[in-house]
């Protein structure tokens, strides 16, 4: 298939998002191998064929790319209509990880990853690690490369655990985390056709801890890993790094004002009424990438702003607490 093959001028055919899903992750590897670039295929549909979790209905791809070659990858998606969808330039307490790219034909998105969230060592040796004990699976025909079961594993769990402070014990986020561990915990000691031929210890679990220490996520995933039965002492904050005292913060940080007030604390006097002003009035744009009532006409500019002015007036006392533990030794 070629780039003008899959215009969106060769016409518009209708289907279900799980199986846009499914095709754009065939799509999105053959464009991948074409460029070679090289792409793992995280989560989603992939993840239930593993048995790490339940199939649900997924509404986008997850993908992450070598980190040179990200951007390759969203140019040559480019060219088949998936373009970037805005997003505001706002503070995150954690660095932006991926671009999500949409389709004006297609029913679902692809999200692709330069780094994943958790992993705090540098991102080309962690995706290295991952792609060493990679496997290979079918999705809509096509061989997909993907991490194998521990690698797979490791990723769910960060998933899970990054925003573990801010949400209850029932929510799909820890709901799958639960599942994940019960289901590793069952698949421990048995065969599977999902471990990589290139590992060398026998014990899943065991195999979860390496791929932690690879990635410097043995913090990150310290829960996890205590969940599976292995002793990770805690780094406490007086000692702990940087990337690792944001991903604790953005853990527990119940409000984006969060990342807002960091920003200012840390900004230099003269640059603070600036920072506060756009953190209470952004631009349209970035409104626009945000609110999708302003977006679709439902609202107003003035409404926009005004509504963001009391979200943020009502998240400013949580952001004040997240910001004091964070800065405690």
């Amino acid at each position: 298939m070629t780039a003008a093959d899959a215009s969106p001028d060769a016409g518009t055919i209708a289907f279900s998002v799980s199986d846009g899903v499914a095709l754009s992750t065939a799509l999105a590897q053959h464009v991948a191998r074409q460029h070679g670039i090289r792409m793992l295929v995280i989560k989603g549909p992939i993840s239930a064929d593993l048995g790490l979790r339940t199939r649900r209905h997924s509404t986008d791809v997850d993908i992450v790319v070598e980190p040179d070659r990200a951007k390759d990858l969203i140019a040559a998606l480019g060219e088949y209509g998936w373009t970037p969808r805005p997003w505001p330039d706002f503070p995150k307490l954690l660095e932006q990880h991926s671009r999500t790219l949409i389709h004006e034909s297609w029913p679902n998105d692809i999200d692709v990853h330069h780094y994943w969230p958790g992993f705090l060592g540098d991102p080309r040796v962690a995706f290295d690690r991952l792609w060493l004990h990679r496997i290979q699976v079918q999705v809509a025909g096509h061989p997909i490369e993907a991490p194998d079961l521990a690698g797979s594993a490791l990723v769910l769990a960060l998933h899970s655990l990054r925003e573990e402070g801010q949400v209850s014990v029932d929510s799909r986020q820890m709901t799958e985390y639960a599942e994940l561990v019960e289901a590793l915990k069952t698949m421990e000691g048995a065969d599977s056709e999902f471990v990589s031929d290139s590992r060398i210890s026998a014990s899943l679990t065991e195999q979860i801890l390496q791929d932690a220490v690879g990635t410097d996520s043995t913090q990150t995933a310290r829960r996890f890993l205590i969940d599976l039965g292995h002793d990770v002492p805690l780094v406490p904050n007086s000692t702990a790094s940087e990337a690792l005292r944001l991903w604790r913060l953005n853990a527990k940080a119940e409000h984006a004002m969060t990342g807002w007030m960091l920003k200012l604390q840390r900004a230099p006097l003269l640059e603070k009424p600036s920072i506060a002003a756009r953190a209470f009035f952004p631009a349209r744009a970035d409104l626009e990438a945000i609110d999708p009532d302003l977006r679709n006409g439902v609202i107003t500019l003035r409404q926009a702003w005004w509504r963001r002015v009391s979200r943020g007036m009502h998240g400013l006392v949580q952001a004040r607490r997240d910001l004091q533990a964070f800065d405690e030794r």
